[in-house]
């Protein structure tokens, strides 16, 4: 069956990559907890799932082998030529058609600079948008100096609005918090920027639309604060809301 030869994908990968098939299952979990944010339809999160758990296929090949693949750039650098090599190999499975346009696109930058066809924003798959952050979120996290996750994401965000897609990183990092705080769960509510009240907690960093930080999450909004988001969201609409601590909204 189809889910039996990707099983066998991944076992192949994971014995030639040892880790392999655990970082692209981590991926894939935290993949569709962002896509879910962001309300993508549930039949399109099945190729994202692939794409996450089967991205670092193009490895196995060795360095002859892909650059005899019909890659689009021979100026390909590590960091993406193996992901190219991917699309390739996907290309030629059938039903992986649409998993293969994921990674291909995975590698273009949200300001266009990206790799191989400089796409930019909306041009870029929402869902590759998202699998890029996370690859290289991975990509950091086990990196020789192993730094700390929350020095990983204050890099990532260094790039939003060049690299990144700001939005991806703002549901990531509200993902990755409700995560590692489960007792959190049912004691926060997502309010519309219009109905915040002075008194109000924040249980969330408040980001703009564009990825740019307004307030620090535990800021209580005093009407000094209330007045500044509001002015902000009169000329960026903050559309994904904020997140208080439910106790502290006015009964």
């Amino acid at each position: 069956s189809f889910d039996q030869m990707l099983q066998l994908m991944v076992n192949m990968l994971d014995l030639r990559i040892p880790g392999a098939a655990a970082r692209g299952q981590h991926i894939a979990e935290l993949a569709l907890k962002v896509a879910a944010r962001f309300g993508i339809p549930q039949p399109h999160l099945r190729d994202l799932e692939i794409a996450a758990r089967l991205h670092e296929l193009g490895r196995m090949l060795s360095v002859d082998d892909a650059c005899a693949l019909p890659l689009p750039s021979r100026e390909a650098v590590d960091r993406w030529q193996y992901i190219l090599a991917t699309r390739a190999i996907f290309s030629k499975v059938e039903g992986l058609q649409a998993a293969a346009e994921l990674v291909s696109t995975m590698y273009e930058n949200w300001d266009g600079t990206g790799h191989p066809d400089h796409f930019q924003r909306g041009q870029i798959p929402l869902r590759a948008r998202i699998l890029r952050v996370l690859v290289d979120l991975f990509t950091e996290l086990e990196s020789p100096d192993k730094p700390d996750r929350n020095a990983v994401l204050e890099d990532l965000q260094n790039h939003v609005g060049t690299r990144y897609d700001p939005m991806v990183l703002v549901h990531l990092r509200t993902v990755l918090r409700g995560a590692d705080d489960d007792s959190v769960q049912g004691k926060r509510a997502l309010v519309p920027i219009p109905e915040l009240q002075v008194g109000m907690v924040l249980a969330d960093d408040l980001f703009t639309d564009s990825g740019l930080k307004l307030l620090a999450r535990e800021t209580r909004i005093t009407q000094s604060t209330l007045e500044l988001i509001m002015r902000r969201h009169q000329t960026e609409p903050i559309v994904s809301g904020a997140t208080v601590l439910r106790a502290s909204i006015p009964r």
